[in-house]
């Protein structure tokens, strides 16, 4: 449109031409039909099969779409640095951990195409060990503990007094208490020195720290001039003391001699092999062994040296070839059959098995197979044949085989009488001549051949066939002298 005609127009009229060409647009693309779901034009799948549908530009949608959704789970531990914190001195503290969409949640999208599904990394901490905390402690009793660990309560008597050691145990119960956390440690227990006053003092008399008579070092010698130690199993004397600390003089007798005897002299102990090692023995699949048992014949005693081996230790020692257990193959099979009908029976197997599983004696068909021409080969070329049986089905002692003859014949001699008309001419001289037809009669001779056994199966065939022929003669008989008185024809 021209300067001069927006001129024209004015103000008021170009805004009514652009309301005009709107409504002109929307008439338009109203009256569009829908694109098809699915197709080309609109690859997504609409809700509502009578909704509007916007159709993009090939080049302005996105197949590549990230995953999408509102609940995210977490995945994997608290770690820092590629290493776990499982709340030890050196990993614990603050760290991070991965968390990721939840693939279960009604809202969760799953990435399309190339589009990614990225991983969310929170803070997270595990708590580093602390130990316990607490200052109140139970205080236990003041004790003397001896060397053998005996404990004896110190309560002021004259024998229970003096310095000891005290125990103190930690409250658990107290407000003060706060238990280790993680891997902390925590003191429950801690000693300390203690004094237990002793009664007013007595008046002086013998004072024995240890009560009781004690041997003297020496130990149990010949006599008491003679200090020469007794062997084992000896009888000697022992002097014995009382350790005194205080007021010796006041103490009736600090030393004595008394009977004693040596430790008896030490016995060793002595034992054997028995009978030695026994037969190769093991089961299938296992290497057999031979075994020998040792056996104690008198203990050790008294410090005497102890025996190599212990009461009934045992001792093996590889032999013989490992025997491959039984497995047995199939069903039962039959080996030979006796002319009874009792049969062997075996099953195929492996390895070592009682003959029971694998062996067994039971009714068979016995056939002796000596087989004989039962009748004559019949004009079919078969013959049947019988043999022995036993316990056999019927029909196995029976059976049909191809049989063959050979042809047999023979030539046999032939003859047969006959007669034919001839002609020949008598008389002469003055009567004259004439001819005289008469009857020639002759006798024909020849071999005939006859077969007597025609060929069967695969029987040879005879020289000649039935009926040939040979030596073929023929010989006039009568009348000798035609002219004579002969027959006439």
């Amino acid at each position: 449109m021209s300067a001069a005609a927006l001129a024209v127009i004015g103000t008021g009229g170009l805004l009514t031409v652009v309301i005009i060409c709107a409504v002109v647009i929307l008439l338009y693309y109203g009256r569009q039909p829908a694109a098809k779901e699915g197709s080309k034009e609109n690859p997504f799948k609409n809700d509502d099969p009578n909704a509007e549908v916007i159709v993009l530009d090939e080049d302005e949608i996105d197949l590549n779409q990230p995953c999408s959704g509102k609940k995210y789970i977490k995945r994997g531990v608290c770690m820092r640095d590629g290493k776990v914190l499982d709340g030890t001195k050196d990993l614990c503290g603050k760290g991070t951990e991965e968390w990721v969409l939840d693939p279960t949640d009604k809202d969760y999208k799953a990435s399309i195409g190339d589009g990614e599904c990225p991983s969310q990394f929170r803070e997270c901490s595990v708590t580093c060990p602390k130990p316990c905390e607490g200052n109140t402690w139970k205080k236990g009793s003041c004790v003397r503990v001896k060397a053998d660990g005996k404990k004896t309560v110190l309560d002021g008597t004259a024998a229970k007094c003096g310095d000891g050691v005290v125990q103190e145990t930690l409250d658990q119960t107290a407000s003060d208490f706060k238990p280790a956390v993680g891997g902390g440690g925590c003191t429950f227990t801690k000693s300390g020195a203690c004094h237990v006053k002793c009664p007013k003092p007595q008046p002086p008399k013998c004072s024995y720290p240890v009560l009781g008579w004690q041997d003297n070092d020496m130990g149990c010698v010949k006599s008491r001039t003679d200090h020469t130690k007794v062997k084992c199993g000896e009888s000697g004397v022992v002097q014995q003391y009382k350790a005194s600390t205080l007021n010796t003089n006041k103490c009736a007798q600090l030393t004595q001699w008394v009977a004693c005897k040596a430790n008896p002299c030490p016995v060793d102990c002595e034992g054997t092999w028995g009978k030695g090692w026994r037969d190769c023995k093991g089961a299938c699949d296992t290497q057999p062994e031979r075994v020998r048992t040792y056996t104690i014949t008198k203990k050790a005693q008294h410090g005497g040296k102890a025996c190599p081996y212990a009461d009934g230790e045992k001792e093996f020692k590889n032999c013989g070839k490992i025997t491959q257990c039984c497995k047995i193959k199939g069903d039962w099979e039959l080996d030979s059959c006796k002319s009874n009908g009792r049969g062997k029976y075996t099953k195929k197997h492996t390895g070592s098995c009682d003959s029971k599983l694998v062996e067994k004696e039971d009714s068979c068909c016995y056939q002796a197979y000596d087989w004989k021409n039962s009748g004559s080969c019949s004009s079919k070329g078969k013959q049947v044949q019988v043999q022995t049986t036993k316990n056999c089905p019927k029909g196995t002692d029976t059976r049909t085989v191809d049989c063959s003859i050979n042809c047999e014949g023979e030539w046999k001699a032939k003859s047969e009488d006959s007669w034919f008309c001839n002609t020949t001419t008598c008389g002469g001289g003055r009567g004259g001549s004439a001819r005289l037809k008469y009857k020639q009669y002759y006798t024909k001779t020849w071999d005939e051949y006859k077969i007597t056994q025609p060929a069967v199966g695969n029987g040879s065939q005879c020289p000649n066939k039935d009926g040939d022929t040979r030596n073929v003669k023929s010989r006039n008989t009568k009348p000798r002298h035609p002219c004579g008185g002969s027959e006439r024809c």
